[in-house]
């Protein structure tokens, strides 16, 4: 029932209102206006007015026994039937509830079944859709038998004589005998926003909304829309403004949820038309947005205009930024030069994932190497190239690897990426490959081909014979050397391209990404002199400093971030070792740092940079509050690494640098560097200082992928087909494009189990208590079980843990149910009366059956966090974060854990109490 708004007045004092006459008798004003007002002021929406526009309205005065009348006690409504004069009904004061009208309605016989079908379309009610079933059912009842038997036996003939129009007569009867559609221009609206943005999401000409086949289906879906449809011109203009507005909003929304500074970056590209353009996109970890596209027209790409550019784009919210993203290209860095002197504490990057694209090129690019990717390339294209000789080897290729079968692939040799790839599936498909001159299809195309001869006079077989070649010769040994070289190298770049990959990941990349280029696999130091060796460490050096001639990836954001980040630290040394990791510090010095923090603060040495540069080294000392925290994390990244390095593929396990791709790539599951300066207590100035510009640095992002695919996004929203976009609308529409898939919910039910608990534990658990916990996940075969080197377990080692673990868990009657332990840093609440709505600081502990792999039954304790308390719920009354995510709880007060002090007391499973933290 809608809230009434009516002329009460002053009600708390009547007796100072004037009064007014009313039929004869003095009211007062409020009573008045009441009484001569319209269903004494209520008002509703417009299906449920109809509803009461049924009934005549007359006011009704009800005189006081005593006192002054009052609106709420004195005033009523008598409603009656426009229908059925015996159908009236005395109502209170804002009493009137068309709901239950509109069910007296439909029971009454005196109203017209018109009136009825029309409030049936107008309202989802249970009594109207029942009544709309039994109208429809009683109107198909009454259609004329003999009508029916003359349509069938028309149809028949019809069948016979043309059967594309007796199809279609029987689709369109299918849809004439559908129930009335009502569509109000409010749900029109609604349509077509969403029409727009399946059109501008899925790159839709505009032109197809005016196609008789889409007309044709919308009239099938919902034939009251038709009349809305809106045309191209209304969809490429209105329509794409209302959505581009909408999108703007909640891209903002989006880039403000996530905690510090933005990155901004530009790349140049050149469109459908040939066109210059430059397109920008802000960025932050886990989201990249398109911004805007600035076409150049008659402009030179120089450094100065992309300066220009920049600066306008930076102006007046420069203090939003971290740093400016782009390639490395000449004018891109000279345009750092210029910007660097106007925004003094921006940090200026050049791409990593280029960066790491050019090491790959100059790799490449050695003759052996070169010439095995050539050979590679080679074979891939022959066997593409005739489609006979393809289906055969396909075919024997299913009958060696059945459903895991690959089917070859090439790539321009300029993909320098790429090229372990196609490497990798010729030395996959090596057991069919080495057969294929026995086929007899690759007999006859060869046959075929050396009867033919090209322009130049020479055998069309040439290819057959070299390919043959190829294969009798050591080309295999070749491409495992190159494989094992290149395909660490193009794992570590297509890991960092990633939205999500903070810049404290790059420096032990790249560092293990050099020791793998000092000390390359077995197989591809066999294929390699001591030259070629000595080349492939003189590149990692010069890729990672930067000479005169090639760009460098070291910046000292990278080894700032490095320091900053403990989950990372902690995960690269679980994963190299102590030597191996004071090898990867030594790989910078302490003047990286701080020239990091000296350009966060403007480049000057002022005091905020002495404060942030002092709190840093409280930081590394692991003085004051620092020393348990760091701790705490070191043991949950070792707690959760053992499970994440059992998952590394036993063929990488032997190089260091895939086995750190895959423990940082699962390494957001279990903390970040944000989350851990986010969490802080902080308990002085200067140490919030460094937890903001931790934080800042930490959401940089180092590579210029998220622009590059803004430059794609353009190239397919204008397209061949959208070639006479203009400027304004491609930018509207390359804007909804890239940013509105960004507002899709995405799936939380993959996250790693114990992620949720991780933080929680790290805030409130000692180290004594921790390291418990630590030491009850850890591994039958101990520390080696985590290292990649590590064995796999065998089937006495699982017999053994089996064993020891009967012994350790469990007594004669089995395993044993945990007692009740006040988890430390928090308090317990009294039993309340009744379940409170307030959730601030509020935690539930309760008794779960667990269940081991044995089928053994136990209770124990689980700490989850009370997110939001659901109203008038009856499947759950709170949101819990328990360990494995949020879900629905049912809390009952009678199964309330009420036995605190009774140290002999074992709880029952599905016992529960509320905690709180302590604020000490």
């Amino acid at each position: 029932m809608a809230s009434a708004s009516s002329p009460q007045g002053d009600e708390s004092s009547p007796c100072t209102q004037p009064e007014v006459d009313w039929k004869g008798t003095q009211v007062p004003k409020a009573v008045f206006d009441a009484l001569s007002t319209k269903y004494r002021g209520q008002t509703w929406g417009k299906d449920l007015s109809y509803v009461v526009s049924l009934f005549d309205d007359v006011a009704e005065f009800v005189p006081p026994a005593h006192g002054k009348p009052t609106v709420k006690d004195n005033v009523r409504t008598i409603l009656t039937s426009k229908y059925d004069p015996a159908f009236c009904t005395n109502i209170a004061y804002n009493r009137i509830n068309p709901g239950k009208l509109l069910v007296k309605v439909f029971k009454n016989q005196n109203v017209p079944e018109d009136v009825k079908l029309k409030l049936a379309t107008v309202s989802k009610a249970e009594c109207a859709v029942v009544f709309k079933k039994q109208y429809d059912l009683k109107r198909k009842s009454c259609e004329d038998s003999n009508s029916d038997a003359l349509k069938a036996i028309e149809n028949e003939c019809l069948e016979e004589e043309d059967p594309s129009v007796f199809k279609e007569n029987a689709r369109q009867s299918i849809l004439d005998a559908r129930s009335v559609d009502v569509l109000s221009e409010g749900e029109a609206a609604v349509l077509n926003f969403y029409l727009a943005c399946f059109f501008f999401i899925c790159r839709i000409p505009f032109n197809c909304v005016e196609n008789p086949f889409f007309k044709r289906f919308i009239s099938a879906v919902r034939p009251a829309y038709t009349k809305f449809l809106p045309s191209r011109r209304v969809l490429s203009s209105t329509c794409l403004d209302d959505v581009y507005e909408e999108t703007l909003d909640t891209t903002e929304a989006l880039l403000n949820r996530v905690p510090g500074k933005e990155t901004l970056g530009l790349d140049g590209h050149t469109n459908v038309r040939g066109r210059g353009t430059v397109n920008f996109t802000r960025m932050k970890q886990t989201i990249s947005t398109y911004v805007k596209t600035i076409f150049c027209k008659s402009r030179e790409h120089t450094a100065a205009f992309h300066a220009e550019l920049v600066q306008a784009e930076l102006e007046d919210r420069a203090d939003k930024f971290i740093a400016v993203v782009a390639d490395n290209t000449g004018n891109m860095k000279a345009m750092f030069s210029i910007l660097q002197k106007i925004f003094t504490a921006l940090f200026f990057i050049g791409c990593c994932v280029h960066v790491l694209d050019l090491l790959i090129e100059d790799i490449a690019k050695i003759e052996v190497i070169a010439d095995t990717v050539t050979d590679f390339h080679f074979i891939s294209s022959f066997m593409r190239r005739h489609g006979l000789l393809t289906e055969a080897v396909m075919q024997k290729a299913a009958q060696v690897f059945g459903n895991k079968t690959r089917s070859f692939r090439v790539f321009p040799l300029t993909r320098f990426a790429y090229c372990y790839l196609m490497v990798n599936i010729c030395l996959y498909n090596w057991p069919v490959l080495i057969d294929v001159p026995k086929m007899p299809e690759y007999r006859l195309v060869k046959a075929k081909a050396m009867s033919r001869k090209k322009k130049d006079g020479t055998s069309c077989g040439a290819d057959f014979l070299k390919f043959e070649s190829l294969l009798k010769g050591d080309i295999k040994t070749r491409g495992e050397g190159v494989h094992d070289l290149l395909r660490p190298i193009s794992s570590a770049l297509h890991f960092l391209e990633g939205d999500s990959i903070p810049p404290s990941y790059i420096l032990p990349v790249y560092c293990m990404l050099y020791w793998h280029l000092v000390n390359p696999p077995s197989q591809s130091k066999d294929i390699l002199d001591v030259d070629t060796l000595d080349c492939l460490k003189r590149i990692g050096r010069e890729r990672w400093l930067g000479t005169s001639e090639k760009v460098g990836l070291r910046h000292n954001l990278h080894c700032a971030t490095f320091m900053l980040d403990p989950y990372v630290r902690a995960a690269v040394k679980t994963v190299l070792g102590d030597e191996q990791f004071k090898r990867l510090e030594r790989s910078f010095n302490e003047n990286n740092v701080l020239a990091a923090f000296k350009n966060y603060c403007g480049g000057k040495s002022d005091s905020k940079y002495a404060r942030i540069v002092a709190e840093y080294n409280r930081f590394i000392a692991q003085d004051g509050g620092y020393k348990q925290k760091l701790k705490n994390v070191n043991m949950l990244v070792k707690l959760q690494l053992g499970d994440v390095l059992k998952e590394v593929e036993d063929e990488d396990k032997d190089n260091k640098l895939l086995v750190l791709v895959h423990v940082l790539r699962s390494l957001r599951s279990i903390g970040t560097g944000v989350i851990f300066w986010q969490g802080l207590d902080v308990d002085s100035a200067e140490q919030e200082l460094l937890a903001v510009a931790s934080v800042d640095m930490l959401q940089a992002v180092m590579h210029a992928i998220g622009v590059e695919r803004s430059n794609k996004n353009c190239g397919l929203v204008h397209s061949k087909l959208r070639a006479s976009l203009g400027e304004s609308r491609t930018v509207k529409a390359v804007y909804v494009y890239s940013n509105l898939s960004l507002t899709l919910p995405k799936d939380m039910s993959k996250q790693k189990k114990k992620g949720a608990v991780a933080q929680l534990l790290e805030e409130v658990m000692e180290e004594d208590e921790l390291s418990t916990l630590l030491s009850s996940f850890d591994s039958a075969d101990g520390e080696e079980a985590v290292l990649p080197a590590g064995e796999a377990e065998t089937e006495s080692d699982s017999e053994e843990e089996d064993d020891a673990e009967d012994a350790e868990g469990a007594g004669e009657d089995g395993p044993i149910d945990e007692l009740f332990v006040m988890p430390h840093g928090f308090t317990a609440v009294d039993k309340p009366a009744a379940l409170p709505r307030e959730v601030d600081n509020l935690y539930v502990m309760m008794v779960w059956a667990m269940k081991d792999r044995r089928n053994r039954v136990w209770n124990a304790w689980e700490v989850g966090k009370v997110e939001k308390y659901m109203h008038n719920r009856t499947l759950h009354n709170y949101n819990i974060l328990w360990d494995d995510g949020l879900r629905g709880s049912k809390l009952h007060l009678s199964a309330y854990y009420t036995m605190l002090n009774d140290e002999t007391y074992i709880p029952q499973a599905g016992e529960w109490l509320f905690l709180r933290k302590s604020l000490a």
